[in-house]
């Protein structure tokens, strides 16, 4: 059987492609061609090349090439998003960057008490990532005892996160309770029926969505 190639561009010039991408689907599009010839081991130094002191367009490819549902070893990984996230990264990357945390997140659960200080943060950007993060946890049903308890932990944050000054903690937040409405509706019940400190169009938003 013939091996697929490995070979991937330069870090130049892989910023010379980025840069004549049109938009972020052409911006996909390079990352999932590079992701098809190489391993995590080539694709890793590679994205950390075009992390460092690149553009955003060039740090979204290069999370984008970290973004991948199952990854046989991903310590590595795992510790270089998570350096990103504290590297007070621009607003304009964090969809990209929270759906690879998210698949890294999802693969270990218990990754979670390793970004739980990120909920109370001075940054805005790193206390979204904490729920950016932690999405998937509030997706699915029929949860064991430790999943279960992993998501009251982040329906906790979320509801902190929910009144936050900044937009982007905000919104993290509003998007975590609305998936959470659709997987787990008796829980967001339980949070409107408790008098949660919730915004009050987040709350109608909320009862459209489980259902209520």
């Amino acid at each position: 059987m013939t091996e697929p190639p490995t070979d991937l561009p330069s870090c130049e010039e892989a910023r010379k492609r980025i840069s004549a991408a049109r938009d972020r689907a052409a911006m996909s599009a390079l990352a999932g061609e590079w992701r098809a010839t190489a391993d995590m081991a080539a694709l890793l130094p590679l994205a950390q090349a075009l992390w460092t002191g690149g553009s955003d367009a060039n740090r979204i490819v290069a999370v984008k090439l970290l973004t991948k549902a199952r990854i046989d070893d991903d310590a590595n990984v795992w510790t270089t998003l998570c350096e990103w996230v504290e590297a007070h990264a621009s607003k304009a990357i964090a969809p990209a960057l929270f759906a690879a945390g998210e698949r890294r997140l999802s693969a270990k659960p218990s990754r979670l008490d390793e970004i739980a200080r990120w909920a109370t943060s001075e940054d805005p950007f790193i206390r979204a990532a904490c729920l950016g993060f932690a999405h998937g946890l509030v997706k699915g049903r029929h949860l064991s005892a430790e999943a279960a308890d992993d998501r009251a932990e982040v329906t906790e944050w979320a509801v902190l996160l929910s009144n936050d000054p900044a937009p982007l903690p905000r919104k993290a937040a509003a998007d975590t309770l609305l998936t959470l409405a659709k997987h787990d509706p008796d829980r967001v019940a339980q949070l409107i029926e408790g008098k949660a400190a919730l915004p009050d169009d987040l709350v109608k938003r909320l009862r459209r969505a489980a259902g209520l």
